[in-house]
């Protein structure tokens, strides 16, 4: 991913949308939007945030595409005909929740390239700023709350 060229504002969070936080009372009536982007070896605690109805939390292994396709031609044989076969069997076991979670990574891989994200992990906010490397979601959550009551 390329680096973003965003401000980097107190705690390491980073602004995304200039006037993004000037939505005055419309953010405490709408939920929060927290989007976080990780990668299976990336363990995020996402404590009671993942059950506050004020929240509306999405969570993107980004990483998945990448698993599936390396598990996908892991030690396929030279032949291309036999190495078709093993390709088309090994589809075959795919299902619905293999599906369901290559259709999230690569829906979380488009929008973390979209707002410029460039490393993992990173808890993005109401599309408006970002904190990167930490995997307590609900500490990022008050450093959040504190900036923008800050910004406010």
């Amino acid at each position: 991913m390329s680096r973003p060229s965003h401000r980097i504002l107190s705690w390491g969070i980073r602004c995304l949308q200039a006037g993004a936080l000037a939505q005055g009372g419309a953010m405490a009536e709408a939920p929060l939007h927290i989007e976080v982007f990780t990668t299976q070896t990336q363990h995020i605690t996402v404590g009671g945030v993942a059950t506050n109805a004020a929240v509306n939390l999405q969570i993107s292994e980004v990483d998945a595409v990448e698993r599936f396709d390396s598990a996908l031609s892991e030690g396929l044989p030279i032949d291309p005909a036999l190495a078709q076969r093993e390709v088309q069997r090994r589809l075959a076991t795919f299902n619905d929740r293999d599906g369901a979670t290559l259709r999230r990574s690569a829906t979380g891989l488009a929008t973390a390239a979209r707002l410029g994200i460039d490393r993992t992990p990173a808890i993005v906010f109401d599309q408006s700023a970002v904190i990167y490397g930490v995997t307590d979601l609900p500490m990022a959550l008050r450093h959040y709350q504190a900036w923008a009551a800050k910004a406010r």
